[in-house]
C-alpha cells in the first residue's frame, strides 16, 4: 500500500486538529512569556522600591524611629537589660 487516499472531510479534520494543537502550543507559549515579563517587572519595581527606602533612611536618621515605631506591637519587653526603654526618650 503506498497511495492510500482518504476521505477529504477525514483529511481536513486531521489538518484542523494540527492546527489547532499548534494553535494552542502558541497561545501556552504567549502566556508563559507574559507570566515571565510580569515577575520581571515585579522584581524590577521590588529593588527600586528598596532602593528608594534605603536612600530615605540614609538621609533622615529619624526615618528608622519612625519605621521602628511603626512595627512596634506595644507591648514592652519583659526582661531588659540596663534602664533603656524603647521609644520613650526620658531626657
Amino acid at each position: 500500500m503506498v497511495d492510500i487516499d482518504f476521505d477529504d472531510a477525514f483529511e481536513n479534520a486531521i489538518k484542523e486538529k494540527q492546527v489547532a494543537e499548534q494553535n494552542a502550543l502558541k497561545a501556552k507559549n504567549v502566556t508563559i512569556q507574559v507570566e515571565e515579563q510580569a515577575k520581571q517587572t515585579k522584581i524590577k519595581a521590588e529593588a527600586e522600591a528598596m532602593r528608594i527606602k534605603a536612600h530615605a533612611l540614609e538621609s533622615n536618621p529619624k526615618l528608622v524611629s519612625y519605621e521602628a515605631v511603626q512595627k512596634w506591637d506595644g507591648q514592652l519587653p519583659q526582661y531588659m537589660l540596663g534602664d533603656a526603654v524603647p521609644f520613650i526618650n526620658l531626657k
